[in-house]
């Protein structure tokens, strides 16, 4: 079955999950992260599942990530969750943060966000919009 999602509906779904309700509280603290993926402002990504491959990512220019919980969504898929427009954001291996400020964050690898323009970040999210169910 091939769920066909708009990328109006995906942005909107990004806009809700960063709303600033969210502001320096941990994006999601259960079930556990299977994986996630970083997209980039220069139309870069990067996929992994582990600390060592946050560790790995490169850190500068971060626009949204993507995260994948075991949890099912209801229709096969699973669990999913957008994150975009802070400044920095950390993973311990297990909890993701995202805050503006350093203080608030679970580790002390940190991926640095940067403001880029509409249309800019339209790419990017378009770009996202392909590994919104599974990037493996």
């Amino acid at each position: 079955m091939s769920l066909e999602v708009s990328e109006e509906k995906f942005v909107h779904e990004v806009e809700k999950d960063t709303s600033r309700d969210l502001a320096d509280k941990d994006i999601k603290e259960s079930p556990n992260v299977l994986g996630f993926g970083v997209f980039y402002g220069d139309g870069s990504s990067f996929f992994g599942q582990t600390l060592e491959d946050w560790q790995n990512a490169p850190k500068e220019s971060v626009q949204l990530i993507l995260l994948y919980y075991d949890e099912d969504d209801g229709l096969g898929n699973h669990t999913r969750c957008s994150i975009s427009g802070w400044d920095y954001y950390a993973f311990d291996g297990e909890m993701f943060t995202a805050s503006n400020d350093t203080r608030n964050l679970c580790s002390d690898y940190i991926l640095y966000g940067r403001w880029m323009d509409t249309d800019k970040w339209k790419q990017v999210v378009q770009s996202a919009l392909r590994y919104q169910y599974s990037f493996w």
